[in-house]
């Protein structure tokens, strides 16, 4: 019964800290995202992960009445047959960078809280982290992981060890990777 009581309060606890003001900024990175991930499941079935940020103080504990986001992150996990068709993987990554940053960029209420605006692909960081239907990793030859962070795309396939995760590591800048799709699909 006390164990149930403490349970009951922390509950209760927590939850009236659920119902506290949130700033139209804070509502307005949320609803961030939450839309992307929405559109992004419905495009490419991810799942988001985790979601993240990095301020011009370098710490996520700063006052959040002086802080200006720096960098905003989204991290996805992706179920299927494996692929390794790095043109494939390219668009992928490129409409979810694209997607991230039209909605940043498009959200006026946020931008109170943005260190520079209008955010590049600089400014956000990305992953999806491959698997099969069953949770087991995809493993080379195929695509384990598909990330964009500091303006760099790099696909990377896990070996057979933990130890040394990559057995291939390609890798390029947002700008080349946008050059090769515009030449892949010069419509």
């Amino acid at each position: 019964m006390k164990i149930l009581k403490l349970f009951l309060g922390f509950i209760l606890l927590t939850g009236c800290f659920a119902f506290q003001e949130r700033s139209k900024e804070s509502i307005a990175l949320s609803n961030i995202y939450q839309s992307v991930s929405t559109r992004l499941n419905e495009k490419y079935h991810l799942l988001a992960i985790s979601t993240g940020s990095t301020n011009d103080r370098g710490d996520s504990d700063a006052d959040p009445e002086n802080i200006k986001f720096t960098i905003l992150s989204m991290y996805y996990n992706r179920y299927g047959p494996g692929s390794d068709n790095i043109d494939e993987a390219r668009e992928m990554i490129l409409d979810c960078a694209q997607e991230f940053l039209k909605k940043i960029n498009d959200t006026p209420d946020f931008r109170p809280d943005m260190k520079v605006y209008p955010f590049k692909a600089k400014n956000i960081s990305l992953a999806i982290f491959n698997y099969e239907k069953d949770g087991t990793p995809i493993r080379f030859p195929y695509i384990s992981t598909i990330s964009l962070s500091g303006g760099k795309i790099s696909y990377n396939s896990y070996g057979d060890k933990i130890v040394l995760p990559f057995v291939r590591e390609i890798t390029e800048t947002y700008e080349e990777a946008l050059l090769r799709s515009k030449q892949a699909h010069p419509n």
